[in-house]
């Protein structure tokens, strides 16, 4: 199984200047630590800030469904190895901000998952840290991927990381699994 693809989208560089500015500019989003690591955003107000997007994306045949960031403001380890809740099995994934030297991690288990909730509501399932998995790839969120967030993952950091480390997931109405054959 493939578990990612990289794309070299048109204009990714400048889109993701465009977030790293649209962070700068709503603090009030992206510095509560209290709440959920991924955080949905009003993507009317995201999209009318960089329109880039929409036609970033438009060679992967696909339209917006949602806009979402990941935030991370402290260290993680591979005891948080979860499969994302929701419909729809593959993300589009940007870097924004202290991505370099982080990697996404992709793994296998036979064990059972625990379905636990964010603060926001939305649900998503866990590996038991004493389960046995293991590891099947590496995502290193340096340039657009399409990414499977149904399957096991987990992000690692390096410990001289830089905080927060943002990723900007563009889910879609269209099922992306075709691009990872």
């Amino acid at each position: 199984m493939k578990y990612f693809q990289y794309y070299d989208l048109p204009n990714w560089n400048i889109v993701c200047q465009k977030l790293r500015d649209y962070v700068n500019d709503n603090p009030e989003f992206f510095s509560n630590t209290s709440l959920s690591a991924f955080r949905r955003s009003a993507d009317g107000n995201v999209l009318a800030n960089i329109p880039e997007i929409t036609e970033m994306i438009k060679p992967l045949n696909c339209t917006i469904r949602v806009i979402s960031f990941y935030i991370l403001y402290e260290h993680t380890d591979d005891s948080w190895i979860h499969v994302d809740g929701g419909a729809h099995a593959t993300r589009i994934i940007l870097p924004v901000l202290n991505c370099d030297n982080t990697e996404t991690r992709y793994y296998v288990s036979d064990s059972p998952l625990t379905e636990l909730k964010q603060p926001n509501g939305l649900s998503y399932r866990v590996l038991d840290q004493t389960s046995n998995y293991k590891q099947v790839a590496t995502l290193h969120v340096t340039q657009p991927a399409v990414h499977r967030v149904h399957e096991l993952h987990g992000v690692f950091l390096p410990k001289d990381q830089v905080f927060p480390r943002i990723t900007c997931g563009i889910g879609v109405h269209e099922d992306l699994t075709h691009l990872l054959k």
